[in-house]
């Protein structure tokens, strides 16, 4: 038998070494937090003081040379395009850790005698017991509203890796304690007697493992991006049919599960109350001069609605039918909040007319308002009001863009979040440099009119006196589409007191004749070509040896990762965009 169907945690020692794994997991996690608040606090203090740059404190600092070191990343075939040292330290010790616990070597826990032998019986149910926690705990991270978000000051989109590992770790457990049961089973599979009702704990067990079958299979990239349903749907019926069945099979399973599922129903309880009581409506879907590029402009009323630079939402679209209403309650897509209209926009007022001024800027506009000064007062009253641009690369995407296209009227939408981090600071850097590729541009976007707004509102707060945005894109078609917010940012940052120096490099991938098109915005270099990232990298710390540098990028995973390892090299603050669906 896998289990006796008795609940017994004195006569089963896997059980008591499965508590211990999660009380150590839980200690190591209130020291890290302890950390994390600790230079929490530590950075307020310095942004207080009126520090510039390196605020981070000595403990946790990335500009040390360990630092450095932990945050090369890596690409490694067949397990991932862009990991850094930190993370691969992370699960050397979570395999090591794991390894400990089922070999129990730090310590018997028990009075009985040792064997010099490990039993590889016993060493199969630690296994399942080790791999029922670690899915639990990857069930806890996988939550967007949790205390884990609290303590550790991360972001929901920074502990999906650790969601990830976890469960990896905890499939592998399993699947050694299977193919270990299934070994000592042979005998019962060759007489045909598996599925008779006195090996109702085998018939479970197996069920069990069908069931996190499902959610391996479901969570394959290829699906994951282009049948996000499939990925959704094979994760909840998985996890019902493991929690289930491994109930049945072994009752300590609860133990472990319970407080996961407690907490995972606190979060989907409060997601649907903040969809419901918050309701949201589009305002206008726009199909620009690009075949696969879709805005859609939105608001949202509600107390929970307030937009960072750089946060997403994850999005629910329908065509107002029954059947898609249904359908699409279950299929939430992430995507980068690309502007904020309301409560993070300006009102820029221009002080020499005396009125306000509204609507885009072209760059001829500019040259008559550069020098003169002005006043940028931030909305904070009234429903959040944003867009999200969204490229058509996966199935449901390439959907919403046809049905844009041709009925927009019918779309509905509905709008988890924001999320993401509230602590980017980059205005306490005196350089700060933007690297974007394609559609990764739409972080940016929010990023730098943030930090132009703090240069035009509160100068004293603000060190940065460079600002250097590299945008790598295929045509001069895509850039347009994101021209007029650029435009307006570079507006709001030449009406401040003391404007910083604004620099623009726009790559295209796709060669045409220079002149087919203008110069979209001032000081910028339109180069065609894909950009030498490590030359930039060079020039841009020559030029400011002296200051403190931070980066924002996003883009292709190789893009990501050069340009993180040739900043990090340097000692820059980079932030990269980490979640990935």
């Amino acid at each position: 038998m896998l289990y006796e169907l008795e609940f017994n945690p004195t006569k089963h020692r896997s059980i008591i070494t499965g508590c211990s794994y999660i009380l150590t997991i839980i200690t190591i996690f209130i020291v890290y937090s302890g950390l994390q608040q600790y230079q929490q606090w530590y950075r307020r203090s310095k942004q207080k003081a009126h520090a510039v740059g390196k605020f981070n404190s000595p403990i946790l600092s990335r500009t040390s040379r360990w630092g450095r070191w932990l945050n090369h990343s890596f690409r490694i075939p067949l397990f991932s395009p862009n990991i850094d040292a930190k993370s691969l330290l992370y699960i050397l010790l979570l395999i090591v850790f794991n390894a400990v616990f089922i070999l129990e070597i730090p310590i018997s826990v028990y009075s009985q005698q040792r064997l010099l032998m490990v039993n590889i019986y016993y060493a199969s149910l630690r296994c399942a017991i080790l791999g029922v926690a670690n899915i639990s705990l990857a069930m806890t991270l996988a939550t967007r509203n949790s205390i884990i978000k609290l303590l550790s000051t991360k972001s929901f989109d920074e502990v999906m890796p650790l969601h990830r590992w976890h469960a990896t770790m905890g499939l592998t457990e399993i699947a050694i304690h299977i193919f270990t049961q299934i070994y000592g089973l042979i005998p019962i599979i060759r007489t045909g007697t598996f599925f008779n009702a006195e090996n109702g704990d085998l018939i479970t067990g197996f069920m069990a493992a069908i069931g996190l079958l499902c959610i391996f299979l479901g969570s394959r990239e290829f699906i994951r991006r282009r049948y996000f349903e499939v990925f959704y749907i094979s994760h909840v019926f998985g996890i019902l049919l493991f929690i289930g069945a491994g109930f049945s099979h072994q009752y300590a399973v609860i133990v472990f599960v319970a407080p996961s599922v407690f907490f995972y129903f606190c979060d989907r309880i409060i997601r649907a109350l903040r969809t419901c009581t918050s309701p949201t409506r589009i305002i206008d879907v726009a199909v620009p001069n690009q075949k696969d590029i879709t805005q859609i402009v939105f608001t949202k009323d509600g107390h929970y609605t307030k937009a960072y630079p750089g946060q997403f939402v994850f999005v629910s679209l329908n065509d107002g039918t029954r059947l898609s209403r249904f359908v699409n309650f279950f299929n939430w897509h992430p995507f980068t909040l690309s502007e904020v209209f309301s409560r993070n926009v300006s009102e820029v007022h221009n002080h020499d007319k005396e009125t306000t001024t509204t609507g885009v800027h072209r760059y001829s506009d500019l040259d008559s308002e550069i020098g003169k000064r002005t006043v940028v007062a931030k909305k904070e009253d009234g429903p959040l009001q944003a867009s999200v641009h969204i490229k058509g690369l996966g199935n449901m995407t390439r959907r919403l863009h046809s049905q844009a296209s041709n009925e927009p009227q019918r779309l509905k939408m509905r709008i988890d979040g924001p999320y993401g981090s509230t602590a980017t600071a980059l205005e306490m850097n005196q350089v700060v440099t933007f690297f974007e590729a394609g559609i990764g541009i739409t972080p940016s976007l929010t990023m730098f009119r943030d930090l132009v707004d703090k240069c035009a509102q509160d100068p004293l707060m603000v060190h940065t006196t460079h600002i250097y945005f590299i945008w790598v894109t295929a045509s001069i078609e895509l850039a347009e589409i994101f021209m007029p917010q650029l435009l307006q940012s570079v507006h709001v940052a030449y009406g401040a007191i003391n404007p910083p120096q604004l620099h623009f490099q726009l790559y295209l991938t796709t060669r045409l004749p220079m002149g087919m098109y203008e110069n979209p915005l001032p000081h910028c270099d339109v180069i065609q070509g894909r950009p030498k990232l490590l030359e930039i990298v060079t020039r841009i710390d020559e030029d400011h040896l002296d200051s403190s540098i931070a980066a924002q990028v996003c883009g292709p995973t190789d893009f990501m990762r050069e340009v993180n390892n040739s900043c990090n090299a340097r000692g820059w603050r980079v932030r990269q965009e980490t979640f990935e669906f």
